[in-house]
């Protein structure tokens, strides 16, 4: 514990000493606004609660994230009763990870060059249910290919909820502080993470050898689909780039 956390102590201590506090130039004009905007907590939570489209992708990342978590620290109770062992349930949990991380780079580098954010959470949220409800009807046939081609699967279209999510929510809080809104929604996603875990540990010792604990996933896997349809792609910060590039384009025409 004592060398992890020297080793951790070491490699931040460059980001203190070096990382400055804000570039010399603002890459556009939506960062120099928000950098002129004071900090507010009341003012910007009150803004958080009235923002319907806000409140919607919280219930949504909450429930996913919630999925990640309770999977990710009880794989092996889920698993284990299905005949899979300790080191199988340490793959699966390996597998999930590394293939959600890719996933999160891909869809992380598509939203940079185009920035769809609501059609890939749709997208997200619809293939990470279908791929779930297979993983109903896989897990009980004990087929080690099969389960690790799942959760393969699921990990690549579940974990880029984390990036999609964060950077969404920024457009449509703007010009509300960054930290403000992705922290929010990351305390009440921790908040449903914690209470999901706690649920799905006791259905999947309670019934060790029922599918209870997915069908569990699938309900909130089920909400997330739902309220993805009523959010709106108000994009506030990427379009005050945009205007901002079309008045230019404009002055110099004229």
């Amino acid at each position: 514990m004592m060398i992890s956390g020297g080793i951790t102590t070491c490699m931040c201590l460059p980001l203190l000493i070096f990382f400055e506090e804000r570039p010399e130039k603002f890459p556009s004009k939506s960062a120099k606004f928000s950098s002129s905007q004071k900090f507010n907590f009341m003012s910007d939570l009150k803004l958080l609660a009235t923002n319907r489209n806000y409140i919607l992708i919280c219930l949504n990342f909450a429930m996913l994230y919630g999925v990640y978590t309770c999977l990710g620290a009880i794989i092996n109770n889920v698993t284990s009763p299905f005949g899979y062992t300790s080191t199988d349930s340490s793959i699966f949990g390996g597998i999930f990870i590394f293939c959600g991380l890719s996933g999160s780079f891909t869809v992380s580098s598509y939203l940079d060059k185009s920035p769809k954010y609501l059609r890939t959470l749709r997208m997200i949220c619809f293939g990470t249910l279908i791929a779930s409800t297979i993983f109903l009807f896989v897990l009980p046939k004990a087929n080690l290919l099969l389960t690790v081609l799942n959760i393969a699967i699921l990990g690549i279209i579940l974990l880029p909820i984390i990036p999609l999510c964060y950077s969404f929510s920024i457009e449509l809080t703007f010009p509300v502080s960054e930290a403000m809104s992705n922290g929010v929604m990351m305390m009440f996603s921790q908040i449903v993470g914690s209470i999901t875990t706690v649920l799905g540990t006791k259905l999947a010792s309670y019934h060790p050898e029922s599918e209870y604990t997915i069908i569990m996933f699938l309900g909130m896997m089920s909400v997330s689909c739902f309220t993805s349809l009523f959010i709106k792609e108000d994009l506030r910060r990427i379009n005050m780039s945009r205007n901002t590039i079309s008045e230019k384009v404009g002055a110099q025409a004229t």
